[in-house]
């Protein structure tokens, strides 16, 4: 058997080989190989054929050369830098016919591209395996010129034939005999002179034969064409190679009715694959298997591995195992260590994920079986795989013993910085975590994330699309036309699911953690582009999400985990109640820990915040300390939970369909959105029943014209005084009307309309801007927008409307009591203290200094909470400051602690002494984020804990004004709506006469008149944020502040949208080739423009009335 033909000339080929490989770097000879098999003579020519030939090994003057060979042992061995260096050198001595590179550089091409592949260098892999699939399609008919065999003899493997290493083969087919080498006819057979002539001219050749690896040259071609599906992914259907590979090889190209067919299938099952036909690449594919109906060929593998991946993505992980374990069974017959490599990772990953709590059968035999071959980087593979086996089984302690092995295998090795020592960290990092040696599984973990910031695929998807967009690919005329684009980027910009968790968590988690805002940015452009505004509006929700789970770390994972888990279920969505369950099946320490806290905060309900005696104080601090003991127990378990293979849903800040949204917003109330994309603005306006979107022409402006608005009221220091005078002056009113004009210019808004409620979700700079004090209209004596609509503010466009949790007014107030202003009187606390506590009952002050609770935990006790003091560290980034200042020891009082463990935070906050840019007229800007972003963080991370309604400053005041502007919001909560109370307690604070001494930023003077605190550098110094909490039970209507006119509370009936806005009814959105026609969705009747407006167009609604501003 030994002397079997097929056996003997593979041997005689390694032999060659492997005497051109340096000393050491050899694999064990055939004998070697031989000795751990005891099954009958027959075995002998089955261990001749599992001799590790990577490809079909050569000798002689065949093609590829011999020298390529010798660079699969370095390949095999993780040495992916020494093999690229051998398979470049061969690629500069390929043969050529004329100027053009023949088959064999397809060869040379793939292998080229495998290494960088493996080493996560995919810009340089895509070229090499496109200039491989390009000397395909070069050379469409070479296959007919192959000399092949006249027919397949089979290749006999006695009782072997079923029994293998680690399983046990299914099929029935036979195993053929392929020969190595095959003639090929070149010159003017192949190239004729007409070709030549039509091409315009060439080099002619004589007729003459070359031997050549045919079936080297076909894997090579299949694996090129299978590496390029992996690396374009959802791209590969609208790259213009695949689309030639799929229509090069459906004209069944090779000898019609010939067994070579089946090599054809292979190719077009694997180009079919790349177009995402998957229908018909099963069926070709399938067919492909067999050669002349009854034979395994050299490709088989291949096809079979395929199969298995399709298998995978429709969940049929039976099937799966199945078919990965067949194509390494394959991949041993027919030579192919990579392959077997590929197999038997993916079968032991489906049987983990078909077999939950088993362990895969085949991988203890595979695993001596690679040690026994010396393939190196199989072993460290499948070492990985049984480690991650171990893991999921909860085997820590084998787990770690296989990643020993692994790292042994691949540390001095280039394959150590490839995706096998990126997956040995990741899973390093698994166990350290689940030993609870976090330092040690950061480590790990970092580095995992390292090499995955330039080797994950689905970012490079993700690259390559944006790439696309950029280089203007994406157009009407392809290749990606804007309708097939939306579909990508939310393909591709999509929360990962349990699928994607299941299949590769390192991908999930890498694509988690990785910001990419522009993607989110281009996205939304090309909903515009398509006029598809609903769907606009939606990315731009999408889009504020991610700036502001890009910032928190593992991209959110972790406070996404903690609001599922501490969610009341019944809020939650199907999905993410599915998930919360299935996270607390599988962690039921933290179930216990969550009941625990659970019980703990019940015994507090009803407790006064403030102790009145020492036995008091002792409880409730015994009780908030085991509440942060287990909070910090829980934070450790969520931290395993991060990395693994969880799904959890993106639950904040919500993303609510654009008909959703609108469906829920009350009658009367209109939403002006704005979304800030590289330097140009864009405005959404809409109420119940209508939107509009139009593009700011100003944006550019923007920065000088608040600038100037701001410091005409003033604002120029964060301390500067302001003279009676100052304040007497109306300067401010023209500063204030420019900045208007150069927001509103060309927008659909009309704010002199009579509506009651405004919702204003700004973006950029427009977070400085106190539109509270912009005028309605361009007259001198303009009512403030304040004085004729209720203001509040969102930081997403979802988050402008309530989902059923009313605002709770029972409860305690807290007044954390420091110091507003550096020139604040002692007094000055006292005062504001004695002012909120008359207008909210249950209202305690709390006084700062050293505690060993973390300030969110005590904030935790408090319905409401009133900070009266200058906040600190607002330099010390975003999450650096410290909200809620019970001590001024930053440690555990940041705000990034707020995210952490326990839950539960105010439902309602008020921060006095909050600093923005705004205090200095825009002078001093965030020097890490861009304008804007500072507030929205800080919002939504004060938000994301539960807090409802935030009253926040643009810039400090203090002084008595504050005082009573505060105390009359709160004194107003029973009876009316945040935005209701907050209108009033503006309007109020108008019209208080200023005491010069009591207020701490006015220079007093006694020979100043008196004044009244009417210009808005003290009642537009703050701005509530709130998610319009449903209303309370009305009582009688409180009395109206005089002079300035607000709008009515609860006008009967409300008007439905600001009274000039232009409208588009919520049809079918308009599709480029079919806008709707003139006067199609035309608004209601309006109101006559008030004198000296004048109709404006608006650019990006075509098919929409040109409305009267």
């Amino acid at each position: 058997m030994l002397d079997h033909p097929a056996a003997s000339a593979r041997s005689r080929r390694w032999n060659a080989v492997s005497n051109a490989m340096p000393s050491g770097r050899r694999n064990t000879s055939t004998a070697a190989r031989l000795a751990g098999w005891s099954i009958g003579i027959a075995t002998f020519a089955l261990l001749a054929l599992l001799a590790p030939r990577p490809a079909c090994a050569q000798v002689g003057r065949s093609l590829p050369s011999t020298a390529y060979f010798a660079a699969f042992p370095l390949f095999h061995d993780g040495e992916y830098e020494d093999a690229l260096d051998i398979f470049q050198q061969e690629l500069r001595g390929a043969m050529r016919i004329g100027s053009s590179r023949w088959i064999d550089s397809i060869c040379y091409y793939t292998m080229i591209g495998e290494c960088y592949y493996r080493m996560g260098q995919f810009d340089q892999a895509l070229a090499s395996y496109t200039a491989a699939a390009q000397i395909m399609l070069a050379y469409p008919d070479w296959v007919i010129h192959v000399q092949y065999p006249p027919q397949i003899q089979p290749l006999s493997l006695g009782s072997t034939n079923r029994r293998f290493p680690w399983a046990n083969r299914t099929r029935t087919s036979l195993f053929g005999q392929f020969p190595d080498r095959m003639g090929i006819n070149i010159g003017q057979s192949i190239i004729s002179t007409e070709q030549i002539v039509r091409q315009g001219g060439g080099v002619v050749t004589t007729p003459h034969t070359l031997v050549v690896d045919v079936d080297e040259v076909m894997r090579c071609s299949v694996l090129a064409i299978r590496r390029r599906n992996e690396l374009l992914g959802p791209l590969g259907p609208h790259d213009e190679v695949t689309k030639q590979l799929v229509a090069y090889y459906s004209r069944r190209p090779g000898l019609p009715n010939h067994w070579s067919q089946c090599w054809m299938d292979v190719h077009l099952g694997m180009a079919l694959l790349g177009a995402e036909k998957d229908a018909e690449a099963i069926s070709t594919l399938t067919r492909s298997t067999l050669a002349a109906g009854r034979f395994e060929h050299p490709l088989s593998g291949q096809a079979l591995l395929a199969l298995g991946d399709l298998a995978m993505r429709r969940g049929d992980y039976k099937s799966a195992v199945v078919f990965y374990q067949e194509a390494s069974i394959d991949s041993v017959i027919y030579p192919d260590p990579a392959l077997t490599e590929e197999a038997l990772q993916r079968a032991a990953a489906a049987y983990m994920l078909g077999n939950p709590g088993k362990t895969y059968p085949s991988l203890s035999p595979a695993l001596e079986w690679a040690k026994r071959q010396r393939y190196t980087t199989m072993y460290a593979a499948l070492s990985l795989a049984a480690a991650d086996n171990a893991l999921a089984n909860g085997d820590v302690n084998s787990a770690s013993r296989f990643l020993g092995q692994a790292q042994g295998s691949l540390v001095r090795r280039t394959a150590w910085r490839s995706r096998l020592g990126a997956w040995h960290q990741y899973l390093t990092a698994v166990a350290a975590y689940r030993r609870g040696r976090f330092n040690e599984g950061e480590s790990a973990l970092q580095a995992a994330l390292g090499y995955m910031s330039h080797g994950s695929l689905w970012l490079y998807h993700l690259k390559h699309l944006q790439t696309a967009y950029s280089s203007g690919q994406i157009n009407l005329r392809g290749p990606i036309t804007p309708r097939t684009a939306m579909d990508l980027y939310a393909r591709l910009l999509r929360t990962p699911n349990g699928v994607d968790w299941d299949f590769d968590p390192l991908e999930a988690l890498s694509v988690t953690v990785t910001p990419h805002a522009a993607a989110y940015e281009q996205w939304f452009l090309i909903a515009l582009e398509r006029k598809s505004f609903e769907e606009a509006i939606e990315i731009s929700d999408y889009g504020r999400q991610h700036r502001f789970l890009s910032t928190l770390p593992l991209g959110g994972r972790l406070f996404l985990l903690r609001r599922l888990l501490e969610s009341d279920p019944a809020t939650l969505p199907p999905t993410a109640q599915q998930q919360r369950q299935l996270l607390l099946t599988r962690y039921p320490d933290y179930a216990k820990l969550a009941d625990q806290a659970k019980a703990l905060r019940a015994t507090l309900a009803g407790v006064s915040p403030v102790p009145q005696s020492e036995t008091e104080a002792k409880r409730l601090l015994g009780v908030l300390g085991q509440l942060a003991t287990i909070g910090a127990q829980q934070e450790l378990i969520i931290r395993q939970m991060s990395i693994e293979r969880n799904a959890v849903a993106a639950l904040f800040p919500p993303v609510v369909p654009t008909k959703e949204l609108q469906a829920r917003i009350p009658d009367g109330t209109a939403v002006l959105a704005f979304y800030q994309v590289g330097n140009d603005m864009y405005g959404v306006l809409m109420n119940r029943t209508r939107y509009a979107t139009w593009r700011v022409p100003t944006s550019a402006y923007f920065g000088r014209e608040i600038g100037a608005f701001e410091t005409a009221l003033g604002l120029i220091d964060p301390n500067r005084e302001m003279t009676v005078e100052e304040l007497q002056t109306t300067d401010w009113k023209a500063a204030a009307k420019r900045a208007a004009q150069v927001l509103l210019r060309d927008s659909p808004f009309d704010p002199a309309a009579e509506f009651p409620e405004l919702v204003i979700v700004p973006d950029g700079l427009l977070w400085y801007v106190p539109f509270e004090a912009l005028p309605t209209t361009d007259a001198d004596d303009a009512l403030p927008w304040i004085a004729l609509h209720r203001i509040r503010y969102a930081p997403t466009v979802s988050l402008t409307v309530n989902y059923g949790q009313p605002l709770p007014t029972g409860g305690t107030t807290g007044v954390i009591l420091g110091k507003l202003h550096p020139r604040e009187e002692a007094e000055a606390a006292q005062f504001a203290f004695e002012k909120l506590a008359a207008a909210a009952p249950q209202t305690v002050a709390v006084t700062q200094e050293p505690r060993t609770v973390p300030s969110p935990v005590l904030a935790s006790l408090f319905t409401r909470l009133v900070v009266w003091d200058d906040l600190q560290n607002m330099d010390q980034g975003v999450y650096g400051w410290i909200p809620a200042p019970f001590s001024r020891t930053p440690n555990g009082n940041t705000l990034d602690r707020w995210f952490e463990l326990p839950w539960g935070r105010p439902a309602m906050m008020i921060l006095p002494g909050y600093h923005t840019p705004a205090e200095s007229g825009l002078r001093r800007m965030p020097a890490s984020l861009p304008p804007g972003r500072d507030v929205f963080l800080s919002t939504c991370a004060l938000m994301a804990g539960g807090t409802q309604s935030i009253v926040l400053s643009r810039w400090r005041n203090g002084g008595r004004t504050t005082a009573e502007q505060i105390a009359e919001f709160l004194k107003q909560q029973p009876d009316m709506t945040p935005s209701e109370a907050f209108q009033r307690s503006v309007l109020v604070a108008a019209d208080l006469p200023i005491d010069p001494q009591a207020e701490p930023r006015v220079r007093a003077d006694p020979k100043d008149p008196a004044i009244k605190a009417e210009h808005p550098f003290f009642w537009a110094s703050m701005m509530l944020l709130d998610s319009g909490t449903p209303p309370q039970q009305q009582q009688e209507p409180p009395e109206q502040p005089p002079e300035l006119r607000p709008a009515p509370a609860n006008p009967q009936p409300a008007p439905a949208a600001p009274a000039a806005q232009p409208a588009q009814e919520n049809e079918p959105e308009a599709q480029p080739a079919h806008p709707p026609a003139e006067g199609e969705n035309a608004p209601e009747a309006e109101e006559k423009p008030p004198a000296g407006r004048q109709r404006l167009p608006i650019e990006n609604l075509p098919g929409l009335p040109d409305p009267l501003k």
